[in-house]
Parts: structure tokens; sequence; C-alpha cells
């Protein structure tokens, strides 16, 4: 299962999408928008890092939350 995902009112989950977060950064630039994307390894180097997360929602879903995986309760997406 995916670690973090949006999630509609129907329970229908929409997960991150790695090749548009590597897309999105080679868009818009590393260092300005976001450090790595879901594509690269995370250094174990204990810093932070900025990662962009990109989904692809239907413009008709309502109800959505961010989930992440494990967890009770999520984050409401105000549409």
């Amino acid at each position: 299962a995916d670690l973090v995902a949006v999630v509609d009112q129907n329970g229908t989950r929409y997960p991150a999408l790695p090749a548009a977060s590597a897309a999105y950064l080679a868009t818009y630039g590393r260092g300005q928008r976001g450090d790595l994307s879901l594509e690269d390894e995370l250094p174990a180097d204990r810093s932070n890092k900025s990662v962009p997360f990109v989904f692809d929602i239907p413009v008709t879903a309502r109800g959505l939350m961010v989930m992440i995986q494990g967890a009770p309760l999520g984050w409401p997406i105000s549409q």
C-alpha cells in the first residue's frame, strides 16, 4: 500500500504519482520547489528534505482527505 494517499468520500484511494513528482521538479527546479522526487532514494543524512507529492484526482471527487498509511485519521482538503 502507499504511505501517503488521498481518499475520497467513497473510499477511493488516489496514490501519489512518483513520475509526476519527478516531472514537477524538472519543471520548477530542485531546491526551489522541492529537493527530491518520489522516485529518488531518501538519504540517511538526517537533514530535512522537501518532496512534492502529486496526485491525479477527478474534479468530481468529493470529501477528500490526505491519509498516512496506518493512521486512523487524515487531513481534510478544502474544496
